[in-house]
C-alpha cells in the first residue's frame, strides 16, 4: 500500500485527511460541491433543490471507495 491520505475518525464513521494529498482532495471535493450548488441555483425552485441533492449524493457515493482505498483502514463505526 502506498502512503495513506486519510485516517479513520476516532468516533463515528468516516475519515479525515492526514497528508497534503488528502487535504487537496478534500478541498477539491468541497469546491465541486460549491460549484454544483452554484450551477443548480439558477432559479431557486423545488426542482433545483432535488437536482442538487441527487448530484451531491452521487458525488458522495463515487468518493467513498476512493476514501476507503486511500485510508489506513476500511470504514466501520467506531466508539473510541
Amino acid at each position: 500500500m502506498t502512503k495513506a491520505w486519510f485516517k479513520p475518525k476516532r468516533y463515528g464513521w468516516g475519515w479525515f485527511p492526514i497528508s497534503i494529498e488528502g487535504w487537496l482532495f478534500t478541498g477539491l471535493f468541497a469546491l465541486f460541491i460549491y460549484l454544483w450548488a452554484q450551477f443548480t441555483n439558477m432559479a431557486s425552485s423545488q426542482k433545483n433543490i432535488m437536482l442538487f441533492m441527487i448530484g451531491l449524493l452521487v458525488m458522495i457515493i463515487i468518493s467513498i471507495p476512493f476514501f476507503n482505498s486511500k485510508s489506513t483502514e476500511k470504514a466501520k463505526w467506531r466508539w473510541g
